[in-house]
């Protein structure tokens, strides 16, 4: 049976606007793959009282919680990862209370084990959450140093020179700029963890920026980007997951299954 992941939905945010293709997607796959790892991100919680968001979570998207519901009731596995808008479910009360909210008994941990398979929401490894001492410094690629110097420098003229123009460029440089650094770490990390264990498939989230990549064969690289918004204008459609039966996919839900990348068929899609 396969392993269905999907990160990032940020239920809280926004509109119900995903909840009907999150419900179409597990019907679709509901005697297909025997588990559904929800890899972080998956509420926006807040700081001040994350049951009463939860429960707040709920009245706005009914379908997507009683899609998890019937998916669970199918005789399927949920796993939740907790990520950093939603790290309090790490905490026994708020897993209490999502068990009774979907009526099933998830499981839950910061990462996901299957064989060969790891999953991990990934802020850990994102400068914007890490806080490494150079972000520059992280990438070792001299091209991609170059590059990224490049659209600081072109953006930091035009801002001098056009004020207006120089700051829609700033802020296209800073989107273009955080998806080349994070997506090099990220494939830095597939590697480091890759190195210690019998690992064929590593899958994280929180970039928001879908990607497949080989470090070595034959492990795979997948990121499995949003439900809300992706970073890379490659992608058709934000509703981006991995899907792993032997091997990982990665495809965007659109009134059905599109594959966007797989081993041995495309190298790169971020």
């Amino acid at each position: 049976m396969a392993t269905l992941i999907v990160s990032d939905l940020h239920l809280g945010r926004g509109g119900p606007c995903i909840d009907q293709d999150l419900a179409d997607l597990l019907d679709f796959y509901c005697s297909d793959a025997d588990c559904l790892v929800l890899a972080g991100d998956t509420f926006e919680l807040g700081n001040r009282d994350p049951c009463a968001t939860l429960s707040a979570t709920l009245q706005r998207h009914p379908t997507a919680f009683n899609a998890l519901r019937q998916w669970c009731r199918a005789g399927n596995d949920l796993h939740l990862i907790p990520g950093n808008h939603d790290p309090q479910l790490a905490e026994s009360d708020l897993q209490a209370m999502l068990c009774d909210l979907i009526d099933a008994a998830p499981t839950f941990s910061h990462h996901y084990r299957d064989e060969h398979l790891h999953v991990e929401h990934g802020n850990r490894y994102c400068p914007l959450v890490c806080k490494p001492p150079s972000i520059v410094n992280q990438v070792h690629n001299q091209q991609l140093k170059k590059r990224m110097a490049c659209l600081i420098l072109l953006s930091l003229t035009l801002l001098a020179t056009a004020p207006p123009a120089g700051a829609i460029a700033l802020v296209g440089t800073a989107t273009q700029l955080y998806r080349t650094v994070t997506t090099q770490l990220y494939r830095t990390a597939a590697q480091d963890i890759a190195a210690g264990d019998d690992i064929r498939t590593i899958v994280l989230g929180h970039s928001h920026c879908p990607d497949y990549y080989r470090p070595a064969p034959p492990v795979d690289y997948f990121n499995s980007g949003s439900w809300t918004r992706n970073l890379d204008p490659l992608t058709p459609s934000a509703l981006t997951y991995i899907h792993v039966n032997g091997h990982g996919r990665l495809l965007h839900w659109k009134d059905g299954p599109h594959l966007i990348a797989e081993p041995r068929r495309t190298s790169c899609v971020c």
